[in-house]
């Protein structure tokens, strides 16, 4: 029985590993990558955020096929307006300079577990659509997988929202203290 078991464990293991295209894992590769470069303190080109919302239209695609429609959006527009104000304002506390050009960016987690948050949760999406498309169909899994991909989308868009719309400023990253600059 625990060799039956150890030899279906192995076969679905490789099944996920190998079965999607090479191109999944260079993308995972990558999003780790610029992930992890978020995680110090850093300077950013202000045309990079003019780009971050169209992270989230991406995911638009997705909830349009899911099943339950209704429920897909209505989770997922109320969840990308929250998450929007939410990392809107939690994004002025990371913004230590803003010029004309650049934005100097605290150090932050966010950045990380969002990329990881959309990767994983399409990943989830696709296995599942072959998988078992019961539960891919499923209320339960329609609701939480638009509630997550609002999170996220909502994020990508409040969060370059706060740094464009921010006034030009000076944040001491030793004291903490704020200046306005000219």
């Amino acid at each position: 029985m625990q060799d039956n078991m150890l030899e279906f464990i192995m076969a679905w293991a490789k099944g996920l590993i190998l079965g999607p295209p090479i191109w999944v894992w260079f993308l995972l590769a990558y999003l780790v990558f610029v992930g992890m470069k978020s995680l110090k303190t850093r300077r950013v080109p202000i045309v990079v955020f003019y780009l971050t919302p169209f992270l989230g239209l991406l995911s638009i695609r997705t909830i349009g096929n899911l099943d339950h429609s209704a429920l897909a959006w209505s989770v997922f527009g109320t969840i990308y307006i929250l998450s929007a104000i939410g990392f809107y304002i939690w994004q002025k506390r990371n913004l230590l300079e803003r010029h004309k050009r650049h934005v100097v960016i605290r150090g932050e987690w966010v950045s990380l577990a969002s990329f990881m948050l959309i990767f994983w949760a399409n990943f989830v999406h696709g296995v599942l659509t072959i998988v078992s498309p019961a539960t891919y169909q499923s209320i339960a899994f329609v609701a939480l997988f638009s509630a997550l991909l609002g999170l996220v989308s909502g994020s990508f868009f409040g969060r370059p929202l706060s740094n464009i719309l921010s006034n030009p400023v000076r944040h001491s990253i030793s004291s903490g203290s704020m200046s306005a600059k000219g």
